[in-house]
């Protein structure tokens, strides 16, 4: 199967069907993600999601307020023991301010001329794939929002223009990039997210 073949729908299905189809238990693991503290300080988890850090092999509090490739065990549900840490080579953050009838900025760092599908969802998940790394998104509200290409400063950017309605006013939403090198195979950025304010 050709991935730029299919329609980005198709492609998350695809994805998301890949992530269930994976055993459940003491399942290996990679994934991109911030790793920070845990609400009240008693560990570590991935930014922006419910996914739990333990390690007896890394230093997790070395790693604290960086994004890193981290690999390891699903231990339980959405606990993962790390085993070991590297750099990422790409990633996605959002900027701007949030605001209704303001702007969300979007930015992946990635190789030059491969291409970017930014996925939104409302939920977050624990769901290892099979060659993409880890899907952090609810699958069930998940939907592609857009895609591009990056430029050969190693960049993708867009800015959107958030709708003037109160009724997205504290609206919690993340997003995930998936990125498609030009040689082939996909990879799952960390997750960011925002809460819309009014």
């Amino acid at each position: 199967m050709i991935l730029r073949s299919l329609s980005p729908r198709v492609l998350c299905i695809a994805l998301a069907a890949t992530a269930f189809a994976l055993p459940g238990v003491a399942q290996s693991i990679t994934l991109d993600g911030l790793v920070e503290d845990l609400p009240g300080g008693a560990g570590f988890q991935v930014g922006c999601t419910d996914v739990v850090l333990v390690s007896e092999s890394v230093d997790l509090d070395a790693l604290k307020g960086d994004s890193w490739r981290l690999t390891g065990i699903v231990s339980a549900a959405s606990v993962v023991t790390v085993e070991s840490a590297a750099p990422l080579d790409g990633f996605l953050e959002l900027g701007g301010n949030g605001q209704a009838g303001g702007t969300l900025e979007f930015r992946v760092e990635g190789t030059p001329g491969e291409t970017v599908l930014l996925l939104f969802s409302l939920g977050t998940a624990l769901l290892p794939t099979a060659q993409a790394g880890t899907l952090l998104l609810d699958p069930t509200t998940m939907i592609v929002l857009l895609s591009g290409v990056v430029d050969a400063s190693g960049t993708f950017e867009f800015t959107a223009a958030i709708p003037d309605n109160p009724d997205y006013q504290d609206l919690l939403i993340f997003v995930q990039g998936l990125r498609l090198p030009g040689t082939g195979g996909k990879v799952l950025t960390n997750v960011d997210c925002v809460t819309l304010q009014a």
